[in-house]
């Protein structure tokens, strides 16, 4: 791995903000920052950046990609500052990014390209090209439209945003008779959503078969339209909630499987058109093969890219990658870095028993104490009530686990047996009894 930076002295790196948790928010920071990178941040919450060493700090609406242009660009020009490269850390800043690096000569992908992978229904059609990647799926624009493609696509089926990210808005439909009734149900619920993310490409919705197999991620970057494939992550769901729950890196996958999820995701990415930023494609390993559920134009989160592949590969650090990349280039010699990890790591999202306001959360301390645990951070605490995702995003996570081990340990055990010194009770909020002791679900 060679280093190919110039001196980080007067280099100023711009950010269209960060991701929400904080220790992701944290170690992106960090990757600038403890480089000597000077740090300008876009963002529409500056309270959430208070304390840090920001050079530059700029209110702008990021999701109003017009208006958030024309502020930043405004006030990079009335403070003199020349920043070498852009970061979108999700997938809504992906294309402000490409058009502010267009208009400021910087290292980015193609504005056209970056909606192929904000719109689901631009990346399905690029990926038709791609053979074995799609599973079988419609494009409905009306109601009108539905019966037709639930029938072209087959049930159970899933009514997927055509702009949303992170399973959210996705509702699934299992009887054809009962369709139009599901798509009424997802389309109010997607109009009644305040976040911005539920209302980008709202004339389209994609009819997708609903896949069964393991999930995946591929998380890499792509620089001068080189794709870079860095781990790929095991996905753990629980469909009745429904909430992805674990990453585990590396993937335990069979090594045939691996090797035809990475040459589909090359092939995916390629076809998008991304460049100088960095990707994550969802997979699904199904018993007809890989197929691919989304590409991203930007790292991938949930823990993966800031603390799992650091933890599970020393001295591999993607966000320190990604920082070389949105500069032109890179400092990575392999096409492949998916086989050298020397242990593994994993993030568990740490659950209550069952729906209801936290009464009591013990045993965090002798978590934190064990030299497996990496991290503990809380999201939720006692008083607070736990909630389906569909009802609020986030609503049933307490808090994040990571844990790390030895190539020649079990990662689930470990994972399992820091999970078991928790013990986490709810109040149901229709009933006025405490309820019993329960450990923590997962």
């Amino acid at each position: 791995m060679h280093d190919h930076r110039e001196s980080t002295v007067d280099r100023c790196l711009l950010y269209l903000d960060t991701r929400e948790l904080p220790n992701e928010r944290e170690a992106e920071l960090r990757a600038a920052l403890d480089q000597g990178y000077r740090l300008a941040v876009a963002t529409p919450n500056p309270a959430a950046y208070r304390g840090y060493p920001l050079t530059h700090l700029v209110e702008a609406p990021v999701g109003d990609y017009d208006k958030a242009e024309e502020v930043i660009v405004d006030y990079l020009d009335r403070h003199s500052v020349t920043v070498r490269g852009i970061v979108a850390w999700k997938d809504r800043e992906v294309e402000l990014a490409a058009r502010l690096g267009v208009r400021l000569g910087l290292p980015t992908t193609d504005p056209g390209a970056a909606v192929n992978v904000r719109d689901k229904v631009r990346t399905r059609r690029l990926l038709d090209g791609v053979a074995g990647a799609n599973p079988r799926y419609r494009v409905v624009r009306s109601e009108a439209d539905l019966a037709e493609a639930v029938a072209g696509v087959g049930t159970p089926c899933l009514l997927k945003p055509a702009g949303n990210s992170g399973s959210r808005g996705i509702r699934r439909v299992t009887d054809p008779a009962e369709a139009v009734a599901e798509y009424r149900e997802f389309v109010a619920h997607n109009a009644a959503q305040a976040g911005e993310m539920f209302h980008y490409y709202a004339d389209a919705v994609l009819v997708e078969q609903e896949l069964t197999g393991s999930e995946h991620s591929v998380a890499g970057v792509v620089s001068d339209g080189r794709v870079i494939t860095l781990a790929v992550a095991d996905k753990l769901f629980d469909r009745s909630l429904p909430l992805q729950y674990q990453n585990t890196v590396p993937s335990r996958l069979p090594e045939a499987v691996l090797r035809e999820m990475l040459d589909l995701t090359r092939r995916a990415v390629t076809a998008t058109g991304i460049d100088h930023c960095g990707f994550h494609v969802d997979v699904m390993a199904t018993g007809d093969g890989v197929r691919v559920l989304e590409v991203g134009g930007r790292l991938g989160g949930e823990l993966i890219n800031s603390h799992l592949v650091p933890l599970a590969q020393p001295g591999l650090n993607p966000y320190r990658v990604l920082l070389d990349v949105v500069q032109g280039h890179c400092p990575l010699d392999r096409d492949d870095y998916t086989g050298l990890f020397a242990g593994s790591a994993a993030s568990r999202v740490v659950m209550p028993p069952g729906f209801g306001v936290l009464d009591r959360i013990e045993g965090i301390q002798d978590v934190r104490r064990d030299p497996r645990c990496r991290g503990f951070m809380q999201l939720h605490g006692p008083g607070q009530e736990m909630v389906p995702p569909r009802v609020r995003f986030k609503g049933y996570e307490i808090g994040y686990l990571l844990a790390q081990c030895g190539p020649d340990e079990d990662i689930d055990a470990t994972v399992a047996e820091l999970l078991d010194r928790l013990t986490i009770t709810v109040t149901p909020v229709e009933e006025t009894p405490r309820r019993e002791s329960a450990h923590a679900v997962g």
